[in-house]
């Protein structure tokens, strides 16, 4: 995630609020500790052990060497390491059971219990732990747990089309660019 903005206090705070149970899970990369080279690029295509965590690129100095293909203009760069990857084997002793459906109640007792609603009916389900992974129905999902998620859902229209100049590069991370943006569209003549 990239931005041109120098003020990224909404950032930071947001980041602490995510990670506050995990301190050191968040690097801040600028002045004298941007030099120290405790940035690990992600040049590794070594998925099954990445690093966990989140760095906040504050400097030039790192953000060019592995993000040589953005503006000069981008500030900040938020780097998050697992970002879209879920680690299988962490969880695998967590999961028993898959059942599709659409879940309409989860209450906390001495387990969780779950009642999810099925083609062939309701079904009833216990489980020691929840994880959410809701993708739209996040918000749904955690305000049955009693934890209310900032969640807004936004609809996005994608583009593709052959990059014959190739002007992106091969080997690109995905990208979001943090600030609002409008191109500018020219008929060919």
């Amino acid at each position: 995630m990239a931005t041109r903005s120098s003020d990224i206090e909404h950032l930071l705070s947001r980041l602490q609020a995510n990670y506050n149970q995990q301190p050191n899970m968040v690097c801040i990369h600028n002045g004298p500790n941007a030099a120290a080279g405790a940035y690990q690029a992600p040049h590794s295509d070594d998925w099954q052990s990445p690093v966990d965590g989140v760095d906040l690129l504050c400097e030039q100095t790192l953000i060019k060497p592995t993000f040589g293909h953005f503006s000069s203009h981008i500030k900040h760069v938020l780097h998050i390491h697992t970002a879209g990857i879920l680690i299988v084997s962490k969880w695998a002793n967590l999961c028993c059971n898959r059942l599709l459906g659409r879940v309409k109640t989860i209450t906390k007792q001495d387990q969780y219990h779950l009642e999810i609603v099925t083609p062939e009916g309701t079904n009833r389900q216990k489980a020691q732990k929840v994880i959410n992974a809701a993708g739209p129905y996040l918000g749904e999902i955690g305000s049955m747990l009693g934890v209310a998620l900032p969640v807004e859902n936004v609809f996005h229209q994608k583009l593709a089309f052959e990059d014959h100049l190739a002007a992106v590069p091969r080997n690109q991370l995905f990208s979001v660019d943090m600030d609002e943006t409008t191109l500018v569209w020219a008929t060919e003549a």
